[in-house]
């Protein structure tokens, strides 16, 4: 035999044995695959994405309603002078004496400065400044609101901004409409499942929704206008049933959960 035979048939043969080792590798590799398709912990993992795509959201909403026992009252002045000086020192003096009316319930005050402009055909002309102070007292006892506003006005006030009713208490009854929410989303998603002919399984996940505080945690009063007690005799006849109907008879508390559960047929374990 020549040379060139015996080269090539090395050749042939090293090639043989390449394409015998390849082939036993992928069978290694499909013998191991199938061993982690029936094992235990491959199938509990197909079960959990198989029970994931059948799944209910419902939504559970509940109010609870209240009595509120605080508030959070904003008032002050507005004074219109010819001067920035006098605008201010008039606003300053007012507001002490509003200050001095409240005793010992706590507050704070800001003051802010602007021109007054007149529009004409013209370029706009300044006609005095606006000095305006800003009151605001923070859990006030609901009991106590209306002896306070008719303070302020009777010793200054121009301006009751707004008088926000809460609860002191507020946490704890949300957590209490919280958990009723939570009940209503199961019993929901239980009607549907039963209904469906399924049964529910665990649950998979569970959110709650956001609530501004001034839509869940207040009720809010718009501007009181003090305009028609602008004399003094007018004042002196202020009495505290002046300003209590704008009292609120109660405030609402709301919570909202949205629940996703897993579903399961009848006979499954």
């Amino acid at each position: 035999m020549n040379l060139s035979k015996m080269k090539n048939k090395t050749i042939f043969r090293r090639e043989e044995k390449n394409m015998f080792n390849k082939k036993a590798a992928l069978f290694t590799v499909a013998v191991a695959f199938a061993a982690m398709m029936t094992s235990g912990a491959f199938a509990e993992d197909l079960e959990e994405v198989a029970s994931k795509e059948k799944t209910i959201s419902v939504s559970g909403i509940a109010e609870t309603t209240v009595e509120p026992d605080e508030a959070d009252i904003s008032l002050g002045v507005k004074v219109l002078k010819a001067t920035a000086g006098e605008s201010m020192k008039e606003c300053v003096s007012l507001s002490g004496a509003i200050c001095e009316a409240l005793g010992d319930v706590p507050f704070d005050i800001s003051y802010s400065l602007s021109p007054n402009y007149e529009y004409t055909v013209d370029l706009p002309q300044v006609n005095g400044y606006y000095s305006i102070s800003t009151i605001t007292l923070d859990d006030v006892p609901s009991e106590d609101v209306g002896q306070i506003l008719m303070s302020a006005v009777r010793s200054g006030a121009t301006q009751i901004n707004s008088v926000q009713y809460n609860v002191s208490n507020y946490n704890e009854i949300y957590e209490q409409t919280m958990e009723d929410a939570i009940a209503k989303a199961t019993a929901k998603a239980r009607r549907l499942a039963n209904a469906a002919g399924v049964r529910l399984g665990s649950v998979v996940s569970m959110t709650e929704a956001s609530y501004y505080a001034d839509s869940s945690y207040y009720a809010t009063d718009s501007v009181y206008d003090v305009t028609a007690f602008a004399d003094a005799e007018a004042l002196n006849e202020l009495t505290e049933d002046d300003f209590l109907p704008i009292r609120p008879s109660a405030v609402s508390v709301k919570a909202q959960i949205n629940m996703t559960y897993e579903l399961k047929k009848i006979n499954a374990l």
